[in-house]
C-alpha cells in the first residue's frame, strides 16, 4: 500500500501542472474552460468573461453580430477574421505579428494569431488571439502572457484555447456576414463597427499587469 501511495505522489510531482478547471458556459451551446471562476463584464451586446494571475490573462469577448444564419452565401472567412484582428489591437501598444494559422472547432473555421508588443507596465507583451464565428456570435479569445512566462506560454495558451467546446447542432456552415453585393469590393461590414470601436476600449478597461 506504502508503494502505491509513494507511486502516486510521484506521478503528481513529475506529471504537467494542471489548469483550467473552472467550465463556464458562455453562450448557448458554447464552452469556455478557466483556471478560475472569471470576472464578467455585459455591457452593449458583447459579453467579456476574463481572469488573470501571475501566468497571464485569459479572456474571451462573445459579440452578438447581425449575422443571419439562414443566409448562406460564400463569406472570405480570412479576410474577415483578419479585418476583426487588425481592428481589435489596442492603440499604441506597438504589437508584432510574428505567426498566425487556421483552426478548425467542430468543423468550423477558425484563426489563430501570436503577436509581441512594446513591453508595458499595464498590459503583457507576448499575445496569443483565437476567432471563431458561431451561428451569430464571434468569440474573440485571448491568452496573454509575459516573458518571464515564455516557457509556459504555449503550454497555458493550448490548454485555455483547447478548452472551448461547441455543441453544434445541424448545419455547421459559417453564414454570410454580408449581404450580396454586385462585387466583393462592395461588401460591407458595417455591423463590425460596434466590435471594432469598442473592444479596445474594453481591453484597456478589463485587462492589467499580471500580479506578482
Amino acid at each position: 500500500m506504502k508503494k502505491i501511495i509513494l507511486y502516486l505522489f510521484f506521478c503528481f510531482l513529475s506529471g504537467p501542472v494542471l489548469r483550467a478547471q473552472v467550465k463556464v458556459n458562455i453562450s448557448p451551446n458554447v464552452f469556455l474552460t478557466f483556471p478560475n471562476p472569471p470576472d464578467i463584464l455585459d455591457t452593449l451586446g458583447q459579453k467579456v468573461y476574463h481572469y488573470s494571475d501571475e501566468t497571464g490573462y485569459y479572456a474571451c469577448i462573445v459579440q452578438q453580430t447581425t449575422l443571419n444564419p439562414a443566409k448562406r452565401s460564400a463569406l472570405d472567412v480570412n479576410r474577415f477574421y483578419n479585418e476583426v484582428y487588425q481592428s481589435v489591437k489596442i492603440p499604441g501598444d506597438n504589437c508584432n505579428l510574428i505567426k498566425q494559422k487556421n483552426v478548425t472547432i467542430e468543423d468550423l473555421s477558425g484563426i489563430e494569431f501570436y503577436a509581441t508588443c512594446d513591453p508595458n507596465p499595464e498590459t503583457p507583451e507576448l499575445r496569443f488571439k483565437r476567432l471563431l464565428l458561431y451561428e451569430t456570435k464571434l468569440f474573440v479569445v485571448d491568452f496573454w502572457t509575459t516573458k518571464a512566462y515564455y516557457s509556459q506560454a504555449e503550454g497555458n495558451k493550448n490548454g485555455f484555447f483547447e478548452s472551448m467546446a461547441l455543441e453544434v447542432k445541424g448545419d455547421a456552415t459559417i453564414p454570410s456576414a454580408f449581404q450580396p453585393a454586385e462585387t466583393s469590393d462592395n461588401i460591407s461590414y458595417n455591423w463590425l463597427i460596434l466590435i471594432l470601436v469598442l473592444a479596445p476600449i474594453i481591453y484597456l478597461f478589463v485587462i492589467r499587469k499580471p500580479k506578482k
